[in-house]
């Protein structure tokens, strides 16, 4: 009953919101999305949608539906994605009961401190963003790729299913079509898990390993096409690296670190009392904990580094990766989380400052939410 009341009130909310970005033009993305893609130059999955919803109804009251449904959906996709992991730590854990957690999840939001760190979003990379359709539809695809991956990943050096391939595959084809920002940071780390697999086994999970990746490499063909439609060949919009970029925001007002606690303090948490437990787990823990961190690694480095010249300059897209992995660090810790109270590797303290650290994020990201339904821009807050 909890599970079903969570995902109603979850749908509400998330429903009046998006109402208010549609109709009451409030300041975000969606306006200039639907109307790209009324107008044929979207190039997301999620513009096709609104185009679907548009024709079938005659109103953009649909795409607020779907938008709801999208969010609930995200929740549910987190719920498995929770039940599967805790299943591959060696967690027994009831699907719904996750539910509520997985609820409060697209709550996430950084610790916002008073003359510290006041704002919710600007700066923040932890604070899950409401404004921007395409981010909202790639989370959703997203987490269910990383369901799919450790599935696989825990038996595909002796057996490898091609159900499972196709799975994967469209989950990937769906995540790129969404919005292209998941599978930079997401690739490179797998490449690295199945080249360090490869020369451990001394070449004998090549056949495997080449399927496994042969669905990264097909699900990217869609790439080139976004490529295209945004980055034309006759424009001036460039992807390039850019030192001072990073630098900038390091050194921007010397809270750099202050900055990373607020917006990490439960992984940074969890992963304490990871390391002292670390002994007490078996290889795939450590491999999916340390992937996990890695890809949040280079989804941050990304996002220092690599900008876009041109008209898009100013928009930061290279930020929606970092905002995606942070949100799946967070839910992965608690994973964790559980594991070790259920484990009785933690006192019930520890789990209850854990729990504490975890609500305080969500306890924010709710008022981050209220002040966006009464109209605050969502950038400078």
């Amino acid at each position: 009953m909890i599970a079903y009341l969570s995902l109603g009130i979850l749908f509400v909310m998330s429903a009046l919101l998006f109402y208010r970005y549609i109709f009451s033009l409030r300041t975000s993305d969606f306006p200039a999305h639907i109307k790209n893609a009324l107008n044929g130059k979207g190039y997301s999955l999620a513009h096709i949608l609104f185009i679907l919803c548009y024709r079938l109804s005659g109103t953009k009251l649909t795409i607020v539906v779907l938008m709801g449904l999208v969010t609930v959906l995200t929740a549910l996709a987190c719920a498995w994605f929770m039940k599967k992991y805790l299943d591959l730590i060696g967690v027994e854990k009831d699907l719904y009961s996750l539910i509520p957690v997985s609820a409060s999840s697209v709550f996430i939001c950084k610790l916002c401190v008073p003359e510290w760190s006041p704002l919710y979003y600007d700066d923040s990379f932890a604070t899950q963003p409401w404004h921007n359709s395409t981010y909202i539809l790639m989370r959703l695809f997203g987490i269910c790729c990383f369901v799919m991956f450790y599935l696989m990943q825990k038996d595909y050096q002796e057996k490898i299913k091609l159900r499972d391939c196709a799975l994967f595959t469209l989950f990937l084809i769906l995540v790129n079509c969404s919005k292209p920002n998941f599978i930079i940071a997401f690739s490179p780390i797998m490449l690295l898990m199945l080249i360090y697999d490869f020369v451990r086994s001394k070449g004998k999970t090549f056949k495997n390993a080449f399927l496994f990746g042969l669905c990264v490499l097909i699900s990217c063909a869609v790439l080139l096409y976004q490529y295209a439609i945004v980055f034309p060949s006759d424009g001036n919009d460039k992807v390039i690296l850019s030192l001072a970029n990073g630098l900038g925001f390091i050194g921007k007002d010397n809270k750099f670190a202050l900055h990373l606690l607020l917006n990490l303090a439960f992984p940074l948490y969890v992963s304490v009392l990871y390391f002292i437990n670390r002994k007490k787990m078996n290889d795939l823990s450590h491999r999916m904990f340390i992937e996990m961190w890695a890809m949040f690694v280079l989804s941050f480095l990304e996002f220092l580094f690599v900008v876009e010249s041109g008209s898009r300059a100013a928009d930061g897209n290279f930020e929606w990766g970092l905002s995606f992995f942070a949100y799946m660090l967070f839910m992965t810790c608690y994973c964790y989380l559980i594991k070790f109270k259920q484990e009785g590797w933690i006192s019930g303290e520890q789990h209850g400052k854990g729990t504490i650290i975890y609500n305080a994020h969500v306890l924010f990201g709710l008022f981050y939410f209220g002040l966006l339904v009464i109209g605050y821009l969502s950038w400078v807050i």
